[in-house]
């Protein structure tokens, strides 16, 4: 096994048109200190879609299918990845989604620092389907280094979701032990590992832009958001899987502070989902934490701005000085994303 060597994992269903880019995007990473290769699970696309995704798959020999058959989640095909990976590392990436150049080895060059860390992760743009950014991940990013376990703690007193999968790049070692995917946590399940593995081995950031996320309504974080019912689920397993993890242990309160930061994005959701607004029962059920919660929503809940009133009280997830920092850079950063996309996309036309 080669611990400067990296495998790509890219689970694949309905994504066939932009599957190709992906694609080319990691094995583009390739050179005399990372070699690469990259694992597609394709997890139950049709006749005409898996000859596809075969062509491209037989296009490089650094590129191996496996073939589910049958659909069985992303979350399995994420599992079905790791188990072919025999490389010393590990990404994941979506099937529409991209990392840019440079990723690979910069953040295998920080990971070669330090032993003890679990993974490196990077910035990663939001794009709509052609290609324009639209948003910035982290909107609070931690700074560029090696954050140990009680940094990283310190830093989720602060603020949370750092880590996107798009530009992370696991040990492959930690990752087995640490037994993989939760199934039972749906979309939540690679946002749970981070946070184990970060408060457990601590974890490397860098501040530049090195991945480009396809933020749809078809992507599987907002298409599981959808169901108020199914999001709610998602969030009491959270809060049941952290409050049992060495989270909790490292952060005590934390798998409630989580939730109510879930509780808040969920509500935020739906707003932008729902154009004529959210109903005043769904928004009890989202912003209730307490019996005292409920109560007070149900009270308000002849003014819906007087519920998102409360609900913007109890579980705004960012301390105000945190947010009007973040709000004060991020004209700029956007910017400069947008920029960077830009050339990105006319050097691959």
């Amino acid at each position: 096994m080669n611990p400067a060597s990296l495998t790509v994992v890219v689970p694949h269903y309905g994504h066939t048109l932009v599957l190709a880019r992906a694609v080319a995007s990691a094995l583009a990473q390739a050179s005399d200190r990372c070699a690469i290769e990259v694992v597609i699970v394709d997890d139950g696309s049709e006749d005409d879609d898996l000859e596809i995704v075969r062509g491209i798959a037989a296009n490089d020999s650094r590129v191996r299918l496996i073939e589910h058959g049958e659909n069985r989640g992303v979350v399995a095909a994420l599992n079905t990845g790791l188990a072919e990976v025999r490389t010393g590392f590990v990404s994941f990436l979506g099937a529409d989604d991209c990392v840019l150049p440079g990723w690979a080895n910069t953040l295998l060059q920080l990971l070669a620092q330090n032993e003890n860390a679990a993974f490196a992760s990077a910035c990663v743009a939001l794009i709509d389907q052609d290609g324009a950014v639209i948003g910035l991940r982290p909107y609070t990013p931690p700074p560029t280094g090696y954050l140990s376990p009680d940094d990283v703690v310190r830093e989720l007193r602060r603020s949370d979701n750092w880590v996107l999968n798009t530009t992370a790049i696991y040990r492959l070692s930690v990752l087995i032990n640490a037994g993989g995917f939760d199934p039972s946590l749906g979309s939540f399940c690679d946002a749970y590992l981070v946070r184990k593995l970060a408060v457990k081995h601590g974890f490397f950031f860098h501040n530049d832009l090195f991945g480009l996320w396809t933020s749809t309504e078809e992507t599987y974080s907002a298409a599981t958001s959808q169901s108020i019912e199914h999001g709610l689920r998602i969030s009491k397993r959270a809060k049941t899987v952290l409050s049992q993890s060495d989270v909790e242990t490292a952060f005590p309160g934390y798998a409630t502070l989580h939730d109510r930061r879930l509780r808040f994005s969920l509500v935020r959701h739906h707003l932008k989902l729902q154009s004529n607004g959210v109903p005043a029962d769904d928004l009890v059920r989202l912003g209730a934490l307490t019996g005292l919660d409920r109560a007070v929503l149900r009270f308000l809940a002849i003014s819906t701005k007087a519920q998102l009133a409360w609900i913007f009280l109890r579980l705004y997830p960012l301390p105000v000085v945190t947010l009007l920092r973040a709000r004060r850079n991020s004209g700029v950063r956007l910017a400069s994303a947008r920029l960077q996309v830009a050339r990105w996309f006319g050097l691959q036309s």
